[in-house]
């Protein structure tokens, strides 16, 4: 990945994290972007989010998916881009996986005694 398109996708999460605490939708309270990936051409802009509680992850993207265009707009007004991307936004399973991990990690220890 190019310098320039990470510059783009840090500057795009930082964006879309400060609208998120200024748009009234309790479905996004509890909501982070984690990363945002762009595509070389600056044409899509995948945004990973995650939730506190996994249950209302659902609700989180269909919220996510609304105010789309306004987050779009967002970006578009506070940066310099000649085109701004399209917003797609999916679910940053990572940090799910990596607690699930060291469930299953301290459960085997736990029967094994060590």
């Amino acid at each position: 990945m190019s310098k320039r398109v990470a510059r783009v996708g840090e500057m795009i999460r930082r964006i879309v994290a400060s609208e998120l605490e200024q748009l009234d939708d309790d479905r996004l309270l509890m909501v982070s972007i984690t990363e945002v990936d762009v595509d070389r051409a600056l044409y899509r802009a995948v945004v990973w989010f995650t939730t506190l509680d996994g249950d209302a992850e659902a609700e989180a993207a269909e919220a996510l998916l609304e105010h789309s265009g306004v987050l779009r707009k967002a970006v578009s007004s506070r940066t310099r881009m000649r085109h701004t991307p399209l917003l797609e936004f999916r679910p940053d399973l990572t940090l799910r996986s990596a607690q699930r991990i060291e469930e299953i990690l301290r459960e085997d220890r736990r029967r094994h005694g060590d």
